[in-house]
């Protein structure tokens, strides 16, 4: 895969994974941190399935 390929494989994995958790939701304060921590964690579960030699740091 070349890098362009890896960063549109990036953007997808981004967008797909926000969507899930907020496309069809209302902004609630109370739930953001939980919405937050979700996407992170399938974001980079997501991301280590590219098996790729990359380490990704996540930061909330």
């Amino acid at each position: 895969m070349n890098s362009k390929n890896f960063l549109k494989n990036l953007k997808n994995v981004f967008k797909e994974t926000i969507s899930q958790f907020l496309e069809k939701m209302h902004y609630n304060e109370e739930k953001t941190n939980f919405w937050v921590s979700q996407i992170l964690d399938t974001t980079l579960k997501e991301l280590s399935k590219l098996n790729k030699p990359f380490k990704y740091v996540g930061h909330i």
